[in-house]
Order: C-alpha cells, then sequence, then structure tokens
C-alpha cells in the first residue's frame, strides 16, 4: 500500500544536487523571512500551484504552454506543478533512461522558475506501446524534481496553522480496465482519515466532460459515492483534451485540464459553467476560504476566473 511521501522521505532519497539546492532555498527562504517578515507570513496563508495535462502530444505546443507557465511561476509564488496523466505523449516510457524523459519533459520545462516539484500521475497512455508505468515510479529517484512515489499516492500541503489541503493521486485506467480494488481501499482509508480542510482527487479520466470522450461512466460509479461521502472539494483531471469546469449539484467540482499540447473541440453541457478548446492550463490558488481557479492561455490569458468557496 502506497504511503505519504514526507519530507524525511523526499530528503533521504535526494542526490547530492538535489540536497544542496533544498538547503540552499530552505535557507534562503528563512534569511529573506527576516528581512521581509509581513509579506512572507502573508504568502503562508495561501498555497498557489499549476495543473495541466495531456502534455507531449505536439512538443511545440507544449513548449508554448511551458513557456507561460514558467512566465506565471516567475512572477507568482508557484509551489509546485500537477501532472494530470498522459505526461509524455502517445507512447510511455521504457526505462529511466527513454529518450522520451529529456525531449518531452527535461527540456521543455528547463525554466529556473520551474525547478519545482512536478507531480504526476498516470494516464492510459502510459500502458501503450511498449511503455512501463512502472518507469513513471522509478524515475522520482533520478529527476530533480518528478514526484511519482506509487501509482496512487497522497500529499499534503499546508496553508497555514490551522488549514491544510490534501491531494489524493489516483491510477484511473486501472479503476476503468482491472476495478483496483486496493486502490479503492486504499482511497477510501485515506480519506476517512483525513482532516483536511479542503479535499482535491486528482486522476487522468473524467467523471463528466463534454469533450470528445465525455466522462466514464464506470469510472463515476465507483468514485462519485465516496466523493460525496467524503465532501470532495474538486476533481482535477485531463483525457479530454480541452478545459471545462462542471459545478455538480452534489457540491464536488469537476475541472477538466487536458490541453497541455493538443487541444480538442469542447461543448457546454448540463452543469458547465466555463468550457472551451484553448491550448494552456490550470493555475490554483487555495486559501483558507476558497479555492480561486483561473485558466491561461497559451498567450498567457486569463480566459476564466472561478472562485470556490468553502460552506463550513
Amino acid at each position: 500500500m502506497p504511503r505519504v511521501k514526507t519530507s524525511c522521505d523526499l530528503f533521504q532519497n535526494m542526490n547530492f544536487r538535489k540536497a544542496k539546492y533544498f538547503l540552499t532555498t530552505t535557507l534562503a527562504g528563512f534569511f529573506l523571512s527576516c528581512f521581509f517578515c509581513y509579506s512572507t507570513l502573508a504568502a503562508q496563508d495561501s498555497i498557489s500551484f499549476v495543473a495541466v495535462g495531456d502534455t507531449g502530444h505536439d512538443v511545440e505546443r507544449q513548449k508554448a504552454v511551458a513557456d507561460q507557465m514558467a512566465v506565471l511561476a516567475e512572477k507568482e509564488n508557484i509551489s509546485f506543478v500537477i501532472l494530470l496523466g498522459d505526461n509524455l505523449g502517445n507512447y510511455g516510457v521504457r526505462s529511466i533512461d527513454d529518450s522520451l524523459w529529456e525531449t518531452k519533459f527535461e527540456d521543455v520545462y528547463h525554466h529556473t522558475s520551474l525547478e519545482i516539484p512536478f507531480y504526476a500521475i498516470l494516464g492510459n497512455h502510459a500502458y501503450w506501446g511498449k511503455g512501463k508505468p512502472d518507469a513513471q515510479i522509478e524515475y522520482t529517484k533520478k529527476s530533480e524534481r518528478w514526484t511519482m512515489p506509487a501509482k496512487y499516492y497522497k500529499f499534503t500541503h499546508q496553508i497555514n496553522s490551522s488549514t491544510s489541503v490534501d491531494f489524493f493521486s489516483l491510477n484511473t485506467s486501472s479503476i476503468l480496465w482491472w476495478d483496483s480494488p486496493e486502490q479503492i481501499a486504499w482511497l477510501k482509508n485515506e480519506l476517512s482519515n483525513s482532516h483536511a480542510k479542503w479535499k482535491i482527487v486528482l486522476g487522468h479520466h473524467p467523471l463528466y466532460s463534454h469533450g470528445r470522450y465525455g466522462g466514464f461512466d464506470k469510472i463515476k460509479k465507483i468514485l462519485e459515492p465516496l466523493f460525496i461521502q467524503y465532501g470532495i472539494d474538486l476533481y482535477l483531471c485531463g483525457h479530454d483534451h480541452h478545459m471545462e469546469l462542471i459545478t455538480h449539484p452534489s457540491g464536488v467540482n469537476y475541472l477538466i485540464a487536458g490541453a497541455g499540447s493538443a487541444p480538442r473541440i469542447a461543448t457546454k453541457g448540463e452543469n458547465t459553467v466555463f468550457a472551451k478548446s484553448e491550448l494552456g492550463f490550470v493555475w490554483l490558488n487555495i486559501t483558507e476560504e476558497e479555492i480561486d481557479i483561473k485558466l491561461v492561455d497559451e498567450k498567457g490569458n486569463v480566459i476564466f476566473d472561478y472562485a470556490i468557496k468553502k460552506n463550513s
């Protein structure tokens, strides 16, 4: 059973370069906080990150999105990136030395401002061809940034002393093809033990969508009751290559962000707040009171802005 990746785990798995970077940035942050106490404390009251899915299909367009992610990360306090599956194009990598790591990850996200963690999940293309999903897990130990400790896992970020965000990262391909009872049992256990104010689930396949593929009924049947029972605030996914926000009457919000390299047609449907076939990514900022969602296109324009408020 995958367990939470703690700060100690991360430090123990670091190579010298990664450890040096960790210590340097940590010490720099400490000294800066002494001089800019007010602004630092203000920044600790929120967490900001970006998410994108289905990258690597068209590398040149992927690079255009990456460039705007880097511009944003340089201006804002972006803590990490989430990759929502199909991270390396049409076919999965075969090993940690596969050339796709360079051409569709390292060379694309080369910017200094993107020297931050990339939390990744598996998509269906990880299994295509001669792809080996375990290679994406193993790359965690080699990479300075890539983070995928298991096929499904949880990580947590603290907003302030009383507010945290739990992220539950799933392998929805396994649920779709093989039911994945062990994964579902793990998810139930993690959700029942979560005391985080905000709960976000990450998956590749959508439960609801008005794009090319639409929602996957089998995954919906398995996951939606858990989302409602445990008060999931947001399900973030890709697979359909567009950007769409659906606010379901159950209180669960569904955000599709699969436009990382090859956008496809999208329409509005029931409970759709916004939908557009546009190359881009999602920028999220979470405070104690709300999750602010901004959809950003390949030119850096915010094309949609929406806030999820916490009822209690």
